[in-house]
């Protein structure tokens, strides 16, 4: 269940005079899928592509890249 581990899908921006609902993905946050650290990234993701995640706040669009490294290392 994505919400357990990613429990900031309802965000809001301040807009000088009120809080205003935006995504993660319209604030610049890449999902990073793949078995690497943070303090050794992925060396071959894909492009990012939209994962849309429902739950009872809404519908909340994701920027998501997966790692390619093993395939890179299969060809």
């Amino acid at each position: 269940m994505l919400s357990l581990t990613f429990p900031i899908l309802n965000t809001q921006v301040w807009t000088s005079s009120f809080f205003t609902r935006c995504s993660l993905q319209s604030l610049g946050l890449v999902l990073h899928l793949g078995g690497h650290s943070p303090d050794q990234p992925c060396l071959v993701p894909s492009q990012a592509e939209t994962l849309v995640a429902l739950d009872v706040t809404g519908i909340h669009p994701l920027a998501v890249k997966v790692c390619h490294c093993h395939q890179t290392l299969l060809l």
